[in-house]
């Protein structure tokens, strides 16, 4: 059974900047995959916490996630959002 061979990838001009015979040369040069897509997202992530233990070895943490994550430029669907967690643990040192 035969593979179906792509045709070429071209940008704007009209120029292939990829084609199936330049597979081996793709192996050793990356610099056609940058032109591909343009991901631009921006993210940030905050994380405060406090944990306190007791000399008998009982101890309690506690800790808040906040994440802002912005995409600048969807290719799909636009995963802009913001993420919150807030964990408590309890726990004993043996």
């Amino acid at each position: 059974m035969q593979g179906v061979i792509p045709d070429p990838l071209t940008d704007d001009t009209g120029s292939v900047i990829f084609d199936l015979d330049d597979y081996e040369a793709l192996l050793r040069d990356w610099t056609p995959v940058a032109g591909y897509s343009n991901i631009d997202v921006d993210r940030l992530d905050l994380t405060v916490g406090a944990r306190y233990r007791r000399a008998d070895g009982w101890g309690v943490e506690l800790s808040w996630l906040w994440t802002d994550y912005r995409d600048d430029d969807p290719i799909l669907e636009d995963e802009s959002g913001r993420f919150s967690r807030l964990l408590a643990l309890i726990g004993k040192s043996f």
